[in-house]
């Protein structure tokens, strides 16, 4: 169980409370108003207030995580439960997607932290590791917002009350990437192994790998991924029932580095359960046919037998045999058909035609993934082939992969013929697309599409077919790239005259 999870909740609201007056950064309280010389006194404290922080990372991952990082991909096809817009590229300034409250909130929670912890008057062995993982997190979050939004307001102080300083403009990358990076530099030099639920040691060389390639330092990224290997302490599994364990049971996964924890009952929304399917309830998002054909290439994949409800597919099928090109996933098929993922629920059996452990809504509990010791290795792959490194040191870690999960189709070094940009190119797409393969249901192609600029051709065929299928014109996702970014919601120029003319482009506010 973890230690944020177990705190009396007297504690907890306790610190809940000192920072519920402040959670809106649009509009601030002063810090004289929190009562800090009163909380900021012990380690009990800091327990409480990290278990605030992480709360406030869980409601992300609830709420929008997957709208920001997948659902807008070609990993998915709109039910009709699904918000639309997502998927057809037409977003707006009125979707929850759009609205940074909640990732502000836990920036927030983490600048007060860093405030005050070194006022405290603790040891530095006792505040070390609770400033590493506030600083890692603040790091995180600005991280996302720069791959959702671009430039974002940059607040790393509480208040003071001056109501010249009141609001907040949006910052430029440069300063936002700055502040990123000077995090990242002193959760590495703080942090431990804290343990998979805590942000630590690992997480921020994870972070620092996936922000420089983000970056495209290929070869700080190389370096990143250098320190992570050199902790010693991930490695690949080496059976299907491991894998698993990845998001079943990460406490005892060799792979699992930073997981946050989604609940209904302690997170109180349908969360992750909605849109992926839950109980006997309906998925908002289903499987895509393009993904779906992919799987079939090698059944005995755990990515596949083991993440989708293949029995519910064979029966949809009128019990056909699954086979690439002969079982087709339709676009806005409804029920059980292709209308769960499966990932994060225990298998019954290890049979292909398999059965999942799969509760209600109310009871559902998902480990979500932040980070895992595959995603940095297949980043790790893409940066050596921006480094020119030998084609057969990737192609031996996409393999290394694919073979873990019970995969046996091997990629071969002769399949890439060494041809300037014709080879790095082709690489380049093996690695995204075991990337896809790997990542399905956590929230990443989106950002892999955006980072390795494939984004009309990929996207092109997957929304051409979802607008014909619809009976609108098929124009994929269109020639203006700057939708990639999502909208500001409209309720932040509400609250936050300095932003009015500064939504993004093309959006209305």
């Amino acid at each position: 169980m973890k230690n944020f999870k177990i705190l009396s909740c007297s504690v907890l609201l306790a610190g809940m409370s000192l920072f519920s007056s402040c959670e809106d950064f649009l509009t601030k309280t002063p810090i004289a108003d929190l009562s800090n010389k009163a909380y900021w006194t012990s380690e009990s404290d800091l327990k409480a207030w990290r278990a605030g922080t992480y709360n406030g990372v869980q409601k992300i991952v609830s709420s929008t995580l997957l709208a920001w990082g997948e659902l807008r991909s070609d990993d998915y096809y709109i039910t009709l439960y699904a918000n639309a817009a997502l998927q057809l590229n037409s977003l707006d300034s009125n979707g929850s997607y759009c609205d940074w409250e909640k990732l502000y909130q836990v920036i927030n929670r983490c600048n007060l932290a860093i405030e005050n912890i070194p006022e405290m008057g603790l040891p530095e062995d006792v505040t070390g590791s609770y400033l590493g993982q506030f600083h890692g997190l603040r790091a995180l979050m600005y991280f996302y917002a720069v791959r959702v939004w671009g430039e974002v307001p940059l607040i790393t102080q509480s208040w003071d009350g001056d109501l010249n300083t009141k609001y907040n403009s949006r910052a430029s990358l440069e300063s936002i990437y700055e502040v990123i990076e000077d995090d990242l530099k002193i959760a590495i030099s703080s942090l431990g192994n804290e343990g998979v639920y805590y942000f630590n040691q690992g997480a921020a060389y994870a972070l620092q790998t996936d922000y420089l390639m983000w970056r495209k330092d290929y070869a700080g990224a190389l370096k990143a991924s250098d320190n992570l290997l050199a902790l010693k302490r991930y490695e690949m599994v080496g059976n299907t029932t491991d894998w698993k364990k990845i998001f079943t049971d990460p406490t005892n996964s060799k792979e699992a580095i930073f997981t946050i924890e989604w609940d209904f009952e302690k997170n109180n929304n349908n969360g992750y359960g909605g849109p992926i399917g839950v109980g006997g309830g309906n998925a908002h998002y289903q499987l895509s046919n393009s993904l779906f054909q992919r799987m079939l290439q090698d059944k005995k994949d755990i990515r596949f037998w083991g993440v989708v409800d293949t029995l519910s597919i064979y029966n949809g099928l009128d019990k056909q045999t699954l086979a690439p090109g002969n079982s087709q996933i339709i676009y806005g098929s409804t029920g059980a058909l292709a209308n769960k993922l499966c990932k994060f629920f225990p298998v019954k059996s290890t049979d292909p035609a398999v059965e999942f452990d799969i509760p209600a809504t109310s009871g559902c509990v998902f480990e979500i993934p932040i980070y895992r010791f595959a995603d940095v290795m297949l980043l790790r792959a893409e940066a050596m082939i921006h480094e020119n490194k030998p084609a057969q040191d990737i192609i031996d870690i996409v393999n290394q992969i694919r073979s873990r999960c019970g995969n046996t189709i091997v990629a071969k070094a002769e399949d890439y013929p060494t041809r300037i940009g014709m080879t790095q190119s082709s690489l380049e797409k093996l690695v995204l697309d075991e990337r896809q393969m790997e990542f399905y249901g956590e929230p990443k192609r989106w950002f892999d599409i955006i980072r390795t600029g494939y984004v009309n051709e990929i996207l092109d065929p997957h929304l051409s077919y979802i607008q014909a299928m619809r009976g609108e014109e098929p124009v994929g996702f269109g020639t203006d790239l700057r939708r990639v970014r999502f909208p500001i919601a409209k309720s932040v120029f509400t609250s936050n005259p300095t932003l009015v003319g500064h939504q993004n482009p093309p959006y209305s506010e």
